[in-house]
């Protein structure tokens, strides 16, 4: 299993550096690899375009909390539109998922640059000293 996880996420790792070569890594793709449920890609790309690890990224998508997703996109300058999107598409998006998107819009408008840049580098610190 660890291997066949480990193959997925060379491939996907391949296929990020193709997409940001043809400057195609972005929030279209981010969104789109969400929506289409490849998930190892879209771990990727998204610890790619966030400065996070792998682990961080899966954890900020799959955890029913939303602070996590919600302090990394803000630290990596997302526009709130595509962390609305992709905190809608990590769920089942049903019909509450979209009638929340406007409190997820405020959620993400209170947390400030300093606040979430802190979080960042105490995440950092912590895998640092974990590895």
């Amino acid at each position: 299993e660890r291997l066949a996880e480990d193959k997925a996420i060379e491939e996907a790792r391949k296929f990020v550096r193709t997409m940001a070569m043809r400057k195609k890594l972005d929030g279209s793709l981010l969104a789109r690899l969400l929506r289409e449920r490849e998930l190892t890609r879209f771990h990727v790309a998204f610890a790619e375009m966030t400065g996070v690890d792998i682990p961080t990224a899966k954890r900020a998508v799959e955890q029913e909390c939303i602070d996590p997703l919600a302090l990394i996109c803000r630290a990596a300058n997302f526009e709130k539109a595509l962390f609305v999107t992709l905190a809608v598409l990590r769920g089942a998006a049903d019909e509450d998922a979209f009638r929340d998107a406007r409190e997820l819009g405020r959620l993400y408008d209170k947390i400030t640059a300093e606040d979430a840049a802190r979080a960042m580098r105490f995440w950092r610190m912590r895998r640092d000293m974990a590895a």
